[in-house]
């Protein structure tokens, strides 16, 4: 007798080497990341953000902590995983945070501490769900953003004055920020830190997405850095040695 278990299919690991690290991602546990496949031929190819990955490499100290603000499903995270002794990685998608953690552990980051989180200038609790410009692709896609006229869920936020109860800020020697345009709420606090711990910070800027897209009136702070070099169109990496 035929007996039909019905069972979905189940996609064989995607296990590859790009900018010089070896990755593992199982499919059939990143079922609610949209994008997953083209990310993942982007990853296997080297053309997603490959100026991203040359800034880790550059940063990299097994003697300092990195955090990863805007972790998305996990990749910047393993890398960081790779190159720092520890990795403080926060996401506030619901969606993605599912992804973030197994693949945290699919790829053995045993350095690695999630924070479920949405980094913001005080303790609250916000909107936070499809990027309007990006609607198509849904949470769980990387646009997901804080404040969304198409909110679908509530998320809690943190600060950097929250996070140095659980961080050793002294610590830490690099930070990478990709928050959708929510970077304009932690910008004072974390300018005025990397000033005074000496952090090297790659921050992504969405000025599209912004209260005020004028990034002008950011000047008084980037000034703060010892050096910053554009590394792509909206990605500058700003040193505080």
């Amino acid at each position: 007798m035929n007996i039909s278990t019905n069972l979905p299919h189940q996609k064989e690991l995607e296990q590859f080497n790009s900018y010089g690290l070896n990755f593992k991602f199982d499919p059939n546990q990143n079922t609610t990341i949209p994008n997953f496949d083209w990310y993942i031929n982007s990853l296997k190819n080297e053309t997603w953000e490959p100026e991203t990955f040359k800034v880790f490499q550059k940063c990299a100290n097994r003697d300092k902590i990195a955090l990863d603000i805007g972790a998305w499903m996990g990749a910047t995270t393993i890398a960081l995983s790779k190159h720092f002794k520890k990795v403080y990685s926060l996401e506030p998608d619901f969606l993605a945070l599912d992804a973030l953690r197994n693949n945290i552990k699919t790829n053995g980051c045993n350095n690695v501490e999630v924070i479920p989180h949405a980094l913001y200038s005080e303790k609250t609790k916000l909107n936070f769900g499809t990027n309007p410009d990006f609607k198509h692709e849904g949470m769980g896609a990387s646009t997901s953003q804080i404040n969304s006229p198409l909110s679908s869920t509530i998320v809690e936020t943190t600060t950097f004055d929250l996070l140095s109860d659980i961080i050793p800020f002294d610590e830490v020697g690099f930070v990478k920020v990709d928050i959708e345009g929510a970077e304009e709420y932690i910008m004072d606090d974390l300018f005025n830190l990397a000033v005074k711990y000496k952090w090297d910070v790659l921050l992504e800027l969405h000025p599209q997405f912004m209260s005020n897209s004028y990034l002008e009136r950011f000047n008084p702070l980037f000034d703060l850095s010892t050096s910053r070099e554009s590394i792509a169109s909206d990605q500058v990496f700003f040193s505080f040695k």
